[in-house]
């Protein structure tokens, strides 16, 4: 797995949407992941990649130059 591919697995890890709420905790105070929280986190991320689920960098900078093709 090259640094590209894990550095997109775990940006795609990050909390959507749907989970903003996390981000509005009073004061600021977001309890730190763990060792075990975080290597759960890749090997998950990991078996992803090996089930092909996943998006290649240059596709995923297609995406975004699509996406934000107003941005030129």
């Amino acid at each position: 797995m090259s640094i590209d591919e894990l550095f997109i697995l775990l940006i795609r890890a990050l909390p959507q949407k749907e989970d903003e709420d996390i981000w509005e905790m009073p004061n600021g105070n977001m309890t730190h992941y763990t060792m075990e929280e975080l290597s759960d986190r890749i090997d998950e991320g990991e078996v992803q990649f090996e089930r092909g689920e996943f998006v290649t960098h240059e596709q995923m900078m297609a995406d975004l130059k699509e996406e934000f093709a107003w941005l030129k």
